[in-house]
């Protein structure tokens, strides 16, 4: 048999409870207590609450926030908004048959943070792959461009009071008629430090370029330049053409009125020598 290690501890040292403490945006309300040693063992500590716990509003049940303990304030661990999330009994509520559920995932940069956004979009009846795309990319764009113009703090505020979602959903109606436009899922991404990062996005570094694809370059600029020379040819030569059309047709004409001279001619003749032959015979 194994023999169990028992873990040291030390009598002196006893478990406390330290309250949790929500941020201003939730008025500073105790989101929880943890029963530990040491206070510096709450840091990085997650949690997960629901929304109606916090506004005390049941239409919100739906929504769950996460919380990560970031400093210690005596005995008190100061909790930040770290996102939230939609249950997926609430989206299995809403989908019903004979409509398209289009979901996307996608990192993107607001005014201090870079956050992982989750959004789906619930149209309100079957429609083609064409009009799902457009959907999709006409989303990424204003959830982009909007969310840049956000603080996270600020951001997470209308998104829980549904400003930003209805704004975005005015939009995509133009596209096609929806049932409803979510976020199910926002967070803060982990990574790299902001600045860096729109360092390199904005002011991206030009290599030099190599002596092959300079030729190539060039060799490209010389067949658009040849394409456009024999299309300004072949545009000038159809003209001559149809010049060319009408003298066929005139020549032809010519060619038709010549014989009916010949006729009249002959007939004349003919009418000459009758008279001759009788006053040949008178």
């Amino acid at each position: 048999m194994a023999k169990v290690q028992k873990k040291s501890i030390s009598k002196g040292k006893k478990k406390k409870w330290l309250k949790i403490i929500a941020p201003r945006l939730f008025n500073n309300t105790v989101l929880g207590e943890s029963y530990v040693y040491d206070a510096k063992q709450i840091l990085g500590k997650s949690i997960k609450v629901n929304m109606m716990t916090l506004t005390r509003d049941p239409k919100q049940q739906h929504v769950n926030v996460l919380f990560e303990v970031k400093s210690i304030d005596g005995d008190k661990g100061l909790a930040e908004i770290k996102g939230f999330e939609i249950s997926p009994a609430f989206l299995k509520r809403i989908i019903r048959r004979g409509k398209n559920r289009v979901d996307m995932s996608f990192t993107c940069m607001t005014k201090d943070k870079r956050i992982r956004v989750k959004p789906v979009i619930l149209t309100r009846s079957l429609t083609h792959n064409s009009v799902l795309t457009s959907l999709r990319e006409s989303a990424f764009e204003s959830i982009t461009r909007i969310f840049a113009k956000y603080k996270f703090e600020d951001l997470i505020n209308d998104l829980l009071a549904y400003k930003i979602q209805r704004q975005i959903k005015e939009g995509l109606k133009k596209i096609y008629p929806l049932k409803s436009f979510d976020i199910r899922v926002i967070k803060e991404e982990a990574g790299e430090s902001l600045k860096a990062q729109e360092k390199v996005s904005i002011e991206p570094v030009a290599e030099p370029e190599s002596g092959k694809e300079k030729t190539k370059k060039e060799s490209k600029e010389k067949t658009k330049e040849e394409t456009k020379e024999e299309t300004k040819e072949e545009i000038k030569e159809e003209p001559k053409k149809e010049e060319k059309k009408p003298e066929a047709k005139e020549e032809k004409a010519e060619e038709k009125t010549e014989p009916k001279e010949k006729t009249e001619t002959d007939k004349e003749d003919v009418k000459a020598a009758e008279s001759e032959e009788q006053k040949a015979e008178e």
